[in-house]
């Protein structure tokens, strides 16, 4: 068994072998990505996020599992709570169709999975500087960086003639797209062998498909190849961040104290236009639009501004010998969060009005979870001055994860479509924009099919419902016109199966055979 110094021969000069050691154990994580990686890329690509992005999540979660897992590992609560959390992201994306909720929950899966992964690899996250480490030196620094000497460790072999192996095997890999040029060209010129082609594989599209498939899938393999093997091989050398504040602590409490000051006297100043919200009173001259979206985007700023400060103050100011912060720098942290709360509970009864008079949108109950989310962020922060294990970062972490898991099952699309009829029949609004609630996802086609069976709705509203629904079909059916006649067929994409879509193609079967 050759070690990580032995040498073999190239030519006439000798080489040094730099790769990792490959054990059996590395040996078949290595061939079972290699033949795993494709597929579930094709699953997850093609099959549009649905049921194949979940099987291929959670088979590569189970895979790096097994291969990093080892009996060194200490028990961490915050670890295994990111992977609960990826495992029901994973299945999120069968269940919801909301393309919003899953945009951002797919960036929370990846971040959840890491933490998990870097966990496994050995990395130290008990606290919000070494977790910000682990993902930066683990998973970008020592995994990725690794794909060059991960791709040699897998073609390496140490018998001569296996040598060769992952030659031929890269040889191939490299072929793929010259063939599927090459072969395009020649369909091209050549009817018969277009006609070779076609009863070969029933369809030269679907061969040509295929080989395009395979090259895209290959293109991951070597990222998902080194993440494994660089967590498993590399040296732990993650320093613990910490960062040691300079500034003295009358600077920061006089800056903290003007700016809180400032924010004393429009508490004041405001106190009107703020509470109104909470009383259901609209200020003169001011629309229920302008008075909600106000209020988000003073919240908004105001809470990023805040978090910033109070984030550059606790970490650069200079502390006590005992390693503790000024009673007054807490004290001042303390107003500013409760001030930055009862901005935020302002906004969220501002939001609130607004959807009693208008209704409810994607968009608004989206900037409601944001909300919620800055509260949740901010109540942390106020808890860390008088509890130090509370760590700000994991909690947003886990707060952002869990209220996007919450709007996928919850299904926004649903409720929007559902809450917007409700208001109209019971007249909170005056109208029912039956176009927007087709501008939604499959969530909102039960609706939809009500409104348009529906006898005692007015004509107009029935018949925009009808034209939403045909709108909706011509995304899940194949629709042609034979002799007169239209024929739905199902679009079947591997690994496209989503609940939400199969609850509406029901309903949709009826509407097209009635």
């Amino acid at each position: 068994m050759y070690s990580e110094n032995d040498i073999y021969e190239t030519g006439s000069q000798p080489r040094v072998y730099n790769g990792f050691p490959m054990f059996i154990k590395d040996k078949t994580f290595t061939w079972l990505v290699a033949i795993l990686t494709v597929p579930f890329v094709v699953l997850t690509l093609w099959g549009g996020f649905n049921s194949g992005y979940t099987l291929s999540t959670v088979g590569f979660i189970t895979i790096f599992t097994v291969y990093l897992a080892n009996k060194s590992i200490k028990f961490k609560l915050f670890p295994y709570i990111c992977l609960i959390l990826s495992l029901f992201s994973a299945v999120t994306f069968t269940y919801s169709s909301d393309f919003s909720v899953r945009f951002f929950l797919f960036f929370m899966l990846m971040l959840s999975m890491f933490v998990w992964f870097s966990y496994l690899g050995g990395y130290d996250l008990s606290d919000d500087y070494t977790f910000v480490s682990a993902l930066l030196k683990g998973i970008f620094g020592s995994a990725f960086g690794s794909m060059a000497k991960s791709l040699g460790s897998a073609f390496y072999s140490e018998n001569k003639k296996k040598k060769g192996t992952g030659k031929i095997i890269a040889g191939v890999a490299c072929a793929i797209p010259a063939m599927f040029i090459i072969v395009l060209l020649l369909r091209s010129s050549d009817a018969a062998f277009d006609g070779l082609l076609s009863k070969i594989g029933s369809a030269f599209g679907n061969f040509g498909s295929l080989l395009f498939k395979i090259n895209v899938g290959l293109l991951f393999f070597p990222l998902i190849l080194s993440l494994g093997l660089g967590l498993a091989k590399n040296k732990r050398e993650q320093r613990k961040w910490q960062i040691d504040g300079k500034m003295d602590k009358a600077f920061t409490i006089s800056f903290l104290s003007a700016i809180s000051l400032v924010y004393i006297t429009y508490l004041f100043s405001q106190l009107a236009y703020f509470f109104n919200a909470f009383k259901g009173l609209l200020p003169n001259g001011i629309t229920y639009a302008s008075y909600a979206r106000r209020g988000f985007f003073e919240m908004t700023v105001i809470a990023a501004i805040n978090f910033i400060l109070i984030s550059l103050a606790c970490l650069l100011t200079k502390k006590k010998e005992n390693g503790k912060r000024s009673a007054l720098l807490n004290s001042i942290t303390v107003f500013i969060g409760v001030f930055t709360l009862l901005l935020i509970a302002t906004a969220l009864s501002k939001m609130i009005l607004y959807i009693k008079s208008f209704g409810m949108t994607r968009l608004r109950i989206l900037t409601s979870a944001f909300m919620v989310f800055l509260a949740i962020l901010f109540i942390s922060v106020i808890l860390r001055v008088f509890i130090k294990k509370i760590h700000v970062l994991k909690t947003g972490v886990i707060a952002a994860t869990v209220i996007l898991l919450i709007l996928g099952f919850a299904d926004v699309d649903k409720t929007v479509a559902e809450y917007n009829l409700y208001a109209y029949e019971q007249k909170y609004t005056e109208n029912l924009d039956v176009e927007a609630i087709g501008n939604l996802g499959y969530g909102a086609v039960p609706t939809l099919y009500e409104i348009f069976e529906g006898e005692q709705y007015d004509t107009s509203l029935r018949f925009a419902a009808r034209e939403e629904l045909y709108r909706k079909a011509e995304g899940i059916y194949d629709i042609n016109n034979v002799n007169g006649q239209m024929e739905y067929s199902v679009k079947k994409n591997v690994g496209s199966f989503n609940v939400n879509e199969y609850k509406a193609k029901k309903i949709l079967d009826d509407f097209l055979n009635n």
